[in-house]
């Protein structure tokens, strides 16, 4: 193997199911497979022997619901409150119905995506920290991020964040596109490859 995709590794709501990593609630390197001391010496050891590391990187959406997340800190989704962010920083809280796929690019962009907080990716403040926080990841090795619900993202967000990165890591983005959809995968292309089902 010439590389490997990890979870998720930021903080996300507590729980064993393999959806609660897709719950952020920061983007402290801090889950339920270890800690940034753990994930710095992973991707250390891996890079030492030719293995590169992907991250799944999630940052369309928060946490839904309220809590304490894996690294400890508060979150409240109805009030739309999380450590680095505020209400001003997500979208109208639209949900997406199952025909905006069809026929709504813009619902399917700025609505939540199953009850998920939808973060505003156009914004200046979003794109920059969550270009932070990849970029905490590249400086401790990471060659890759797989983006992760970009479908639920503009093409445009997406480009805006990896913009603001240190370096060219190698990008994939996960567009469900099963054809006859508002959205295609081949809008963003431009700007990685894409994966899809």
């Amino acid at each position: 193997y010439s590389a490997v995709q990890v979870s998720p590794p930021q903080e996300h709501i507590q729980g064993s199911q393999w959806w609660t990593r897709y719950q952020p609630v920061s983007y402290q390197l801090n889950s339920r497979s270890g800690d940034a001391a753990a994930f710095a010496n992973m991707v250390s050891r891996c890079n030492a022997v030719g293995v590169d590391i992907y991250a799944d990187a999630v940052f369309n959406h928060m946490a839904n619901g309220s809590g304490t997340g894996t690294a400890g800190s508060s979150y409240d989704s109805s009030s739309e409150t999380y450590p680095i962010y505020s209400s001003n920083d997500f979208h109208d809280t639209c949900t997406i119905n199952s025909g905006d796929y069809s026929s709504d690019a813009w619902r399917v962009r700025n609505c939540q995506l199953v009850g998920l907080p939808d973060l505003d990716t156009g914004a200046s403040y979003v794109q920059q920290t969550v270009a932070d926080y990849i970029n905490n990841m590249i400086n401790l090795g990471v060659k890759g991020i797989r983006v992760d619900a970009a479908k639920h993202m503009a093409p445009g967000d997406i480009s805006g964040i990896l913009g603001r990165l240190n370096g060219n890591i190698y990008t994939f983005q996960e567009v469900i596109d099963l054809g006859g959809e508002a959205i295609s995968s081949s809008e963003y292309t431009g700007q990685g490859d894409v994966t899809e089902f």
